[in-house]
């Protein structure tokens, strides 16, 4: 149906319903009329073409630097126990393997007493077993006094099976077992070792304190990387795919660009902000990367293609999305849904939504806005 005010489609006409523009595509539109021919002339709209290149376009988004949390670790406890000696502080750097701390826990102690008394148990029963089968196929025994001697020697074999379990679930390695039963060791001393090099990012541990099984003594971080998690805007959502290039650029460190590429990128929109979370590992030269640190990034698509270059000026924004106008005739003018790309102190590049012919509002796409939202002062064509 057509609007007789305005002399577009109804559900074209931006100025009488401008809450259908939001739920644009890039390349989508809505019609703005003027009241004459000269009205958006005599207001100062001017237009021209978009500059047309070749290059791999860009777009930016917000970023944050965090530790990678593929490489860092919660030390705690498996067993509770008195703190009897810290090996290392805050800013250590560990190797794979070293001791962290020592702990001395009764639970420990039972854990490995356990463990070489279902040892002798097992050993005792065995050979009672292996002799009541000599004596059963020499018929001196009987079949019950077999069977219980082979049960037993089973239950005290699952025994030893489980107390040895035990101990590899408290951390225990398997040549530390090994050599715990060569040694009959049954101390009530255990030590936690840091599972990977890293540094010591903090410390909740002294000596004489208790400490319980979930509570974390250390935080141990590889910091040879790190992830750059990013807050790309929605109308990016449709170029945004993993691999592209990733730039990180930080106010507080002049001069340091990191670069990466997109491993991880959020299957939801993030409530508060809006905006699509993705994720960069990066390499962290000479230790400067802070966790916490905010920057900008920039994104790099994958191939080369036509990329359109406007005056900053022309892209306006209704609900946070962006839009610019494009010249119809005299007195009709379109909002139209873009991309955006990469941008400089007085240009924009367009990666989606815009010709090579469109003749684009570059002074003046206030007056323009303010003719499309101008319904919201009164009605519409859509209350005839």
């Amino acid at each position: 149906m057509l609007c007789k005010e305005h002399k577009v489609h109804e559900n074209e006409c931006g100025i009488c319903q401008p809450q259908l523009a939001s739920q644009l595509e890039p390349g989508q539109s809505m019609k703005i009329r003027f009241s004459s021919k000269r009205s958006a002339k005599i207001a100062g709209v001017l237009t021209a073409l978009p500059k047309e290149i070749s290059a791999a376009p860009n777009f930016e988004a917000y970023c944050q630097l965090n530790y990678n949390g593929n490489k860092l670790s919660h030390i705690t406890p498996f067993a509770s126990g008195v703190v009897s000696q810290v090996l290392v502080d805050v800013g250590s750097t560990v190797e794979e393997g070293e001791v962290l701390i020592e702990i001395h826990s009764a639970e420990i102690a039972d854990a490995k007493a356990n463990f070489l008394s279902s040892i002798v148990d097992f050993q005792i029963k065995n050979i009672t077993f292996k002799r009541e089968e000599v004596l059963s196929s020499q018929k001196i025994s009987s079949t019950r006094e077999y069977q219980e001697a082979e049960a037993a020697s089973k239950i005290a074999l699952l025994n030893k099976i489980t107390a040895r379990q035990k101990l590899l679930n408290y951390g225990f390695t398997e040549i530390e077992i090994v050599e715990m039963e060569k040694t009959q060791d049954s101390t009530a001393s255990f030590k936690i070792k840091a599972p990977f090099k890293g540094t010591i990012l903090t410390r909740n541990a002294v000596v004489g304190e208790l400490t319980e099984i979930g509570k974390t003594l250390f935080t141990l971080a590889d910091l040879s990387t790190m992830w750059l998690d990013l807050s790309i805007p929605t109308d990016k959502m449709a170029i945004v795919e993993k691999d592209q290039v990733v730039r990180g650029y930080f106010d507080s460190l002049p001069g340091v660009i990191v670069e990466g590429n997109l491993n991880w990128i959020g299957t939801s929109i993030d409530e508060r902000s809006r905006m699509i979370k993705a994720r960069a590992i990066v390499p962290n030269i000479n230790s400067k990367l802070k966790a916490g640190l905010f920057g900008e990034a920039i994104i790099e698509m994958d191939e080369q293609a036509k990329t359109f270059r406007v005056p900053n000026n022309s892209i306006v924004y209704f609900e946070s999305k962006p839009f610019l106008f494009i010249k119809i005739e005299d007195d009709l003018y379109e909002l139209r849904s873009v991309t955006l790309g990469g941008k400089t102190n007085l240009e924009i590049d367009i990666i989606k939504g815009v010709q090579s012919k469109n003749q684009i509002v570059v002074e003046g796409a206030f007056v323009v806005m303010s003719e499309f939202l101008k319904s919201r002062l009164g009605a519409g064509c859509v209350d005839d």
